[in-house]
């Protein structure tokens, strides 16, 4: 008897394990994934980092923010080995949207990528010295560099510029000179200042819009989060260091609907013998993987630690998008 339980056990433990390491390779190289690079002398929970994180996610995708040594320890190598797990990873969905320094990593990124990636988005971003003293001394490592701007147009499907009309960090003509060098229009904010908390921005609404319509062909919307969310989520972070998380409420009303309703069926008289009764509507093989779907989110769920029962439902909705 007691070896029957242990075998029960043992069979349940694989099931799990291996739709774990299915869902994680799902999320790794097919997911949408949104990679959020922060600034210097920032971290991933600053400035509207967490707020658009959240809009992200409500457009389908899986965000990551990685927590970058800064001021001390900050070269674009120690930030290059912080990711460079994830870079393989990057395939055609994949967004990069970079603030300030974040911005400059993300053409250092892309620009020696071997894969082309859907679209970079650079707030507040320059590609050589600003004259700031305390920004200039940690960003030599990124910006003391020859880029191939080619490269760099190449490999992005989509490029785009957010610059604040009166940043007192970037002037107006180092932005200028990137914006040539991509060959795009900037896209400025009034009195936007350096995009940053400081500057009024724990939500940056324009951002977001700019992303949405450059992604015109996703389907899904952006919610606005309110200022309290926003502050809320910097307050109580949450999820990995990597910033990988669903909220529960999501995948709870995703469970919820996770099943197509029936539809009516129609009262069809047989009095009148020309009319002729329908035949019955063909149930989709994958109506069943609905239910072994929810069955793992509940089993895996039940370990609140893990990130794989946000993930497999996120796994379904972008299933059910593409339906």
């Amino acid at each position: 008897m007691q070896n029957k339980n242990r075998s029960s056990t043992g069979d349940f433990c694989l099931y799990v394990s291996i739709w774990i390491l299915v869902s994680l390779f799902y999320i790794m190289y097919v997911m949408k994934t949104a990679y959020i690079f922060h600034d210097a002398f920032c971290d991933q929970f600053s400035d509207w980092y967490p707020w658009m994180k959240t809009t992200l996610i409500a457009m389908g995708y899986l965000v990551v923010i990685p927590n970058f040594p800064t001021p001390a320890g900050q070269s674009f190598e120690s930030w290059k080995a912080v990711i460079k797990n994830y870079i393989p990873t990057f395939n055609e969905e994949t967004i990069l949207i970079g603030h300030g320094t974040g911005g400059v990593f993300a053409l250092r990124l892309i620009e020696d990528s071997p894969k082309q990636i859907r679209g970079v988005f650079l707030v507040a971003t320059y590609a050589e010295k600003i004259k700031h003293v305390g920004y200039d001394r940690v960003n030599d490592s990124f910006t003391n560099h020859t880029f191939n701007w080619q490269n760099i147009k190449s490999h992005a499907s989509i490029i785009k510029m957010f610059t604040g009309t009166n940043d007192p960090f970037v002037p107006i003509e180092v932005s200028q000179h990137l914006a040539d060098n991509l060959g795009i229009e900037m896209e400025m904010i009034p009195d936007g200042g350096h995009i940053n908390k400081a500057s009024g921005f724990i939500q940056a609404p324009a951002i977001a819009k700019g992303i949405k319509e450059s992604l015109s062909e996703l389907n899904s919307s952006i919610s606005p989060i309110g200022a309290d969310t926003a502050e809320a989520d910097v307050q109580k972070p949450t999820g990995t260091a990597a910033g990988i998380e669903f909220a529960d409420e999501e995948v709870k009303k995703f469970i919820e609907n996770s099943h197509p309703k029936t539809p009516p069926v129609k009262d069809v008289s047989t009095s009148d013998p020309k009319k002729k009764v329908p035949a019955p509507e063909k149930v989709s093989p994958n109506a069943q993987t609905h239910t072994m779907y929810q069955d793992m989110t509940v089993l895996v769920n039940s370990n609140k630690g893990t990130v794989a029962s946000s993930l497999l439902n996120k796994a379904r909705t972008d299933e059910k998008i593409k339906k």
